[in-house]
Formats: C-alpha cells, sequence, structure tokens
C-alpha cells in the first residue's frame, strides 16, 4: 500500500490503494487498485486511474485505456480492479 493511502484507510473504516505502475511489454502498463468497507466501493478504480495518469503525465502523454478488469464487493471481501494502459 502507498504511504499516501494511510490516512484514507484511517478515516474511512476501510481501505484504498493502488500499485506501482508495472510495464508487460509492448507498451503497455498494468496498475491494480483495491479497496475494502462499504463506503470505498468504486474508489479502487479511481485511485489505479489517478496513478495511471500521473504516470503518462511524468512522460508529457497521455494515459489510453485498454483493457478494465474488475472483481469483489467493497463490503463484503474487497474489491480490485487491474487497468492496463499505454501512454500516447
Amino acid at each position: 500500500m502507498r504511504l499516501g493511502a494511510f490516512p484514507l484507510c484511517i478515516l474511512t473504516a476501510g481501505c484504498v490503494s493502488a500499485s506501482d505502475v508495472q510495464p508487460i511489454g509492448y507498451g503497455l502498463y498494468i496498475v491494480t487498485g483495491s479497496a475494502s468497507g462499504g463506503l470505498n466501493a468504486g474508489k479502487e478504480t479511481i485511485e489505479a486511474t489517478k496513478e495511471a495518469n500521473a504516470y503518462c503525465a511524468k512522460q508529457s502523454k497521455q494515459m489510453v485505456l485498454k483493457n478494465l478488469d474488475k472483481t469483489g464487493n467493497a463490503a463484503v471481501f474487497g474489491e480490485n480492479v487491474s487497468l492496463t494502459f499505454t501512454c500516447e
């Protein structure tokens, strides 16, 4: 979990985080997000998207989403998302 997400975990009785961006070849990258706690439903996608946008912005490019795979339920066992993207 990133250090920046720590205060969010304390305040919402759940947790929202995103992984670091990882290259997967052919100009594609992947980032994952996770959320737990009913009030955090859907926020894993926002966190992962922010991470992807920031990564591409460092290259003066824009993030182009190629695939989004979402599983789980934040209120029960947690929600996870994997974003596959390019920087163009």
